[in-house]
């Protein structure tokens, strides 16, 4: 610690970076003295500070259980987040003149007729990422995102939307807003 006033350093700054061991975290000794702080009292308040840190750190909460007493896996958890609508079914008018049929399954909720341009497909609900309805024929590479107040039919493969802005004919936004509910 002679080292410290030889170069003009008060000891209890050398004692300080020594206890830090980084330069960064030295203080001089003059704005400790004029704010009445005490290496202590430092020492104490970056201790405190340290400890309500930790148990910030620790305060994570577990996965709720299910039901059925198992806890959620991944897959489970994205599909709660999928959001669900009651949409219409029929005659879906597009821009440029298109149209779309649309038949939903009374007794599977993921499953939808699509009729679009004389042939019928099959359409399955995937889960996606945003959490809106993404029904795909994925043999036939259609994909239809369906919303309240708008769908689309896209081509998977281009990436490029066969029918715009499509409408129910008989009040889709309606039905949709009724039960918009999540999970």
């Amino acid at each position: 610690m002679a080292l410290g006033p030889a170069l003009g350093i008060s000891t209890q700054v050398v004692f300080f970076r020594a206890l830090t061991s980084r330069a960064i975290f030295s203080l001089p000794v003059n704005y400790l003295r004029r704010n009445n702080v005490t290496l202590n009292r430092l020492i104490q308040t970056v201790a405190a500070t340290a400890v309500c840190g930790m148990l910030a750190a620790c305060a994570t909460t577990e996965p709720q259980l299910d039901a059925s007493g198992s806890r959620p896996t991944a897959a489970r958890a994205r599909e709660q987040q999928q959001l669900k609508f009651q949409l219409a079914s029929g005659v879906y008018r597009c821009e440029l003149g298109q149209r779309v049929e649309i038949q939903r399954d009374a007794r599977n909720a993921n499953l939808i007729e699509l009729n679009w341009q004389g042939s019928r497909h099959t359409l399955q609900r995937y889960d996606s990422t945003s959490g809106l309805p993404r029904y795909e024929d994925r043999k036939n590479g259609l994909l239809w995102i369906d919303l309240p107040w708008k769908s689309v039919l896209m081509d998977v493969n281009s990436g490029r939307p066969l029918a715009n802005e499509c409408k129910a004919a008989q009040g889709k936004a309606a039905a949709g807003r009724q039960s918009m509910t999540s999970g």
